[in-house]
């Protein structure tokens, strides 16, 4: 395999261009649409009002990696054409549909639903489940099942005033959403309450890093593949700082890559020892790809865990810590790759 099968600029470019998810929120009025989308991105991203039915234009918000749209409720005036709802839907990654809980399924809920139960990614959600005892609840779900024909199982519950369910519809939100645009969308969540869904989609994007990195490690050319899994390490990077909503530069990132490297060099020494091994003609080209894939992958997937470790405490964390829960992924990782390699 030669070093040119490897174009570093594009791995780098890849997580600086991570799709923006456009997101449509419909409903009938008074829904909670806005409330809902405050709760999810973080408050005033939309005008919130007391009055049923408030928004009567459509509010295309770009919030930082993601592009919404806050629609009126439908059943106000001027809400009422149907290709609007059409134009509004069609070009949308997600169509998230709430209900009202306070009034139950209306007609205007069905025909909102007839205009758009064939988006891919279509989620219904019965919004204000805070104010329903179990036995309105109970009457509120039978109802939409029988007048919109879906299975209850397919219906979020939810509160965007509590934050009741915002947890599940995030994971419904997050699983409908292309892979290219996940991050972006989770980046843009507000509230620690979130902090379970970013790590699971990083934890998601180290294996895949770490699989790249293995594969690279594997380059029976000494020295090459320390040239490409530098610049790899900065792309891990920014697409995890991209989950836990930042926004870096290519030098922000490899300025802040070398400073938690510094805590774990001996590893990155490691590494190189192992290039240089491959530099013995004949068994030495052989024993090092072997090793190196192996090494590649343990250091990338611990130094991604050290990523996200650092993320979700807030930028706030010791060089010791680092060191001490660096040591224990990449044995851990070390572990689970030489097994997967017997």
């Amino acid at each position: 395999m030669e070093l040119g099968t490897f174009d570093t600029s594009k791995w780098r470019e890849a997580a600086e261009k991570l799709g923006k998810p456009r997101i449509a929120i419909v409903g009938f009025a008074g829904a909670g649409k806005s409330l809902m989308v405050n709760s999810l991105f973080g408050n005033k991203i939309a005008s919130v009002n007391a009055r049923a039915g408030w928004t009567v234009i459509p509010q295309f918000v770009e919030h930082g990696l993601f592009e919404l749209i806050d629609t009126p409720g439908f059943g106000s005036d001027g809400w009422e054409e149907r290709v609007f709802v059409e134009q509004i839907i069609e070009p949308a990654n997600l169509v998230v549909h709430l209900i009202n809980g306070a009034s139950g399924v209306t007609d205007y809920d069905r025909d909102m639903y007839d205009l758009v139960k064939r988006h891919p990614g279509l989620i219904i959600v019965l919004n204000k489940v805070d104010i329903l005892d179990r036995d309105e609840l109970r009457e509120a779900v039978d109802g939409i099942v029988d007048v919109l024909s879906i299975q209850d199982d397919s219906l979020v519950l939810a509160s965007g005033k509590q934050g009741t369910g915002l947890q599940h519809l995030v994971d419904r939100m997050t699983d409908l959403l292309p892979q290219t645009m996940k991050s972006s969308f989770v980046g843009a969540l507000s509230g620690e309450q979130f902090t379970e869904q970013r790590a699971k989609l990083a934890s998601e994007i180290v294996h895949y890093y770490a699989g790249l990195a293995g594969a690279v490690g594997c380059v029976p050319i000494p020295i090459a593949d320390i040239a490409i899994l530098a610049p790899l390490q900065i792309a891990m990077f920014i697409h995890i700082s991209r989950i836990f909503g930042h926004h870096l530069s290519k030098e922000q990132a490899g300025s802040i890559v070398g400073s938690l490297l510094s805590s774990v060099g001996a590893r990155t020494a490691a590494q190189a020892v192992v290039s240089i091994v491959k530099a013995i003609p004949g068994l030495g080209t052989v024993l090092g790809a072997a090793a190196g894939g192996a090494m590649a992958a343990a250091t990338f997937e611990a130094f991604g865990n050290v990523v996200i470790l650092y993320f979700k405490h807030e930028q706030k964390i010791s060089p010791e810590e680092i060191r001490d829960y660096y040591a224990n992924q990449y044995e851990q990782a070390k572990k689970r790759y030489a097994n997967n390699d017997e």
